[in-house]
C-alpha cells in the first residue's frame, strides 16, 4: 500500500550493488509515502518532519511528488503553535505535543519516559526547507506564498530562543541558539559526534545540553533562504530582516564553533558537513575544513560518520570541492557503517540505523526508514550529472562524473517539461554521453576533458557545430536545446 505517486526517476549503472541501494531507498519511499509521510511502517507511523525535511530533495527527483509535499505543508502550519514552533510529528499523534498540553501519554507514564518539547532544529525546519525545495523541482512560487506566514513564525521563534540565552559572552551572542530541545545529527555511527553515547543517556544529554552547533546552524540556514523566499516575493524589508537573523546567526556560530585555527567545533564528520553545506565557514577556511572532512573519514578507513541530518549533503559536499574520489570511496564502500554494508547484508530497504543489525542478527530499530537515503540524490545529480540550472529546471545541467570505478550510468528524472535522461560509459579511455533534453528547455553539458577540435557530437565534431561552445579549464561547455544529443571523445590524460 502506497500514496499513488507517479515515479518517474529512473537509475541504472553498472555496480549492482549501487542499483540495489537505490531500489531499496525507493522501496522504503513507496513504503512510508502514503497519506503522508511516514517515518516507517512499523513502530510509529509517523509523519516526522525532519525525515521528510531531509529526503525531500531525493523525493522529487524519484516521484512527482510536489503537489503531494504541498498538501501535507498544509497540515504542518495548520497544526503550527502560536510561538511558531512547528511540531516534530505532523499530523500529530501524540497528545503531549499538542498546544498548551500538559498531561503525559499513557504510553509514557507506563515507560517513565516524558517525550521531550517539540519545535527542534532541522526538524520544525521542514516549513522552511520543504517548500523551497518544491520551488526549486516545479519554479512555482505558490508553496512559498502559501507556507511564507508559517515560515516567518518559525524563523521569528529561533531569534526568541538566541534571545534566551542572552549574549553568551560573544559579540554575536544574542543568535546563538542555546535553548530548547534539539534532537541534533541523530543516530551517528558509533564513535562518531552523539554516537559515543547509548540511546537513553543521549536522550538525557539532549535535554540537558541543547545542540547549539545544529541549532545556529539551522537559524543562519532557514533565516538565509527565507530572506531569498522574501526577495522573490517583493518583500523587501522582510528580506533584509532575515537577512540580518542570518549574518547574525553565521556570526555566532563562529564565535562559538571555529575557536580553533584548524579545526570544528564538535569535530565530527556531521559539523564539517554542515558547514560546508551551510556555507558558515569563511573562504579562507573552506579548504581546511574540506581537508578535516576528508581526514575524518579516512580515520574512519573510509567510513561515513553523519547521523540524519548531514547524511544527504555528505557525498555532493565532497564532489562539489574536489573530492569525488572520497565520495566513491563512501559509497562503495561494503562495510558498516555504509549503505552497500546494508546491501550485502541483506537489506531491501533503507535501515534507520547504521547498525541495522546486531551481533545476534535481531534487528536493531527499524529496518525501513527513508532519511538515511537522502544521497540517492547524488546518484542522480552528480554520478549522472542531471540537476536544474535554475528552479524549475527549463535550464538544465548535464555534467557527468565519468568515472572508470563505475564506468556506466543511466538516469531520468521528470521536470515540468517532460523527462530529462543521460546514459554516459567510460572504458578503455573512450567516453560517450547521451543527454535527451525535453521541448522547452535548454542545457549546458559539460564534458570533463574533451576536446573541441576531437569531441564528436553526432556526426560532426564540436567545434564545426552550431552549438555555442567554450573551454573551461579541462571541461568542455556546450549548450544545446531540445532533443537528443550525443558525445564521443577520447578522454585525455
Amino acid at each position: 500500500m502506497h500514496a499513488a505517486l507517479d515515479y518517474r526517476g529512473s537509475f541504472h549503472c553498472s555496480n549492482e550493488l549501487v542499483n540495489q541501494f537505490h531500489d531499496n531507498v525507493v522501496w522504503s519511499m513507496r513504503g512510508n509515502f502514503l497519506d503522508v509521510p511516514t517515518d516507517c511502517p512499523t513502530r510509529e507511523r509517523s509523519g516526522w518532519t525532519g525525515d521528510a525535511q531531509v529526503f525531500a530533495p531525493t523525493a522529487l527527483l524519484l516521484a512527482e511528488t510536489g503537489r503531494y509535499l504541498t498538501n501535507w505543508l498544509v497540515d504542518m502550519r495548520t497544526q503550527q503553535h502560536a510561538d511558531g514552533t512547528i511540531t516534530d510529528i505532523v499530523p500529530l499523534d501524540s497528545p503531549n505535543w499538542r498546544e498548551g498540553a500538559t498531561e503525559r501519554t499513557d504510553k509514557e507514564k507506563e515507560f517513565g519516559f516524558t517525550m521531550p518539547p517539540s519545535g527542534s532544529a532541522g526538524w520544525g525546519d521542514a516549513i522552511v526547507l520543504i517548500p523551497w525545495q518544491v520551488y526549486q523541482a516545479t519554479g512555482s512560487t505558490d508553496v512559498l506564498s502559501d507556507n511564507y506566514p508559517a515560515m516567518v513564525r518559525w524563523v521569528e521563534r529561533y531569534a526568541r530562543l538566541a534571545e534566551e540565552t542572552g549574549d553568551s559572552g560573544l559579540p554575536h551572542g544574542r543568535y546563538l541558539v542555546d535553548s530548547g530541545y534539539h534532537w541534533g545529527e541523530w543516530l551517528e555511527p558509533e564513535g562518531e559526534g552523539d554516537g559515543v553515547k547509548p540511546m537513553m543517556e543521549l536522550m538525557a544529554d539532549l535535554f540537558a545540553q541543547p545542540r547549539s552547533w545544529v541549532a545556529t546552524a539551522y537559524f543562519e540556514h532557514s533565516s538565509r533562504i527565507l530572506a531569498e523566499i522574501a526577495e522573490l516575493l517583493g518583500k523587501g524589508d522582510d528580506a533584509r530582516h532575515f537577512a540580518e537573523y542570518a549574518e547574525g546567526a553565521r556570526a555566532a556560530w563562529q564565535e562559538a564553533y571555529m575557536s580553533d585555527p584548524a579545526l570544528l567545533e564538535p569535530d565530527a564528520q556531521a559539523t564539517y558537513v554542515r558547514a560546508l553545506e551551510f556555507d558558515l565557514v569563511p573562504d579562507h577556511r573552506r579548504q581546511a575544513t574540506v581537508d578535516r572532512l576528508v581526514e575524518r573519514i579516512r580515520q574512519r578507513d573510509n567510513h561515513l560518520g553523519t547521523g540524519f541530518l548531514s547524511t544527504g549533503f555528505l557525498l555532493r559536499q565532497l564532489s562539489r570541492n574536489g573530492e569525488a574520489e572520497v565520495a566513491l570511496d563512501i559509497l562503495l564502500q561494503q562495510t558498516p557503517p555504509s549503505w552497500l554494508g546494508q546491501v550485502v547484508r541483506g537489506a531491501t530497504t533503507t535501515w534507520e540505523t547504521w547498525t541495522g543489525v546486531d551481533a545476534n542478527g535481531d534487528p536493531v530499530m527499524s529496518q525501513n526508514h527513508y532519511s538515511l537515503g537522502g544521497s540517492v540524490r547524488w546518484l542522480y545529480e552528480e554520478l549522472a550529472g542531471i540537476r536544474p540550472a535554475e528552479p524549475g529546471w527549463r535550464r538544465i545541467i548535464a555534467e557527468p562524473l565519468l568515472t572508470p570505478r563505475i564506468p556506466s550510468v543511466s538516469a531520468s528524472t521528470a521536470t515540468p517539461f517532460g523527462d530529462v535522461a543521460i546514459q554516459w560509459t567510460l572504458r578503455a579511455g573512450q567516453a560517450g554521453v547521451i543527454v535527451d533534453v525535453p521541448a522547452g528547455a535548454e542545457a549546458t553539458i559539460i564534458l570533463a576533458r574533451a576536446d573541441p577540435e576531437t569531441t564528436r557530437l553526432g556526426n560532426e565534431t564540436v567545434a564545426s557545430s552550431q552549438h555555442p561552445t567554450r573551454v573551461d579549464a579541462d571541461r568542455l561547455l556546450v549548450e544545446v536545446g531540445s532533443g537528443r544529443h550525443e558525445f564521443t571523445w577520447s578522454i585525455s590524460a
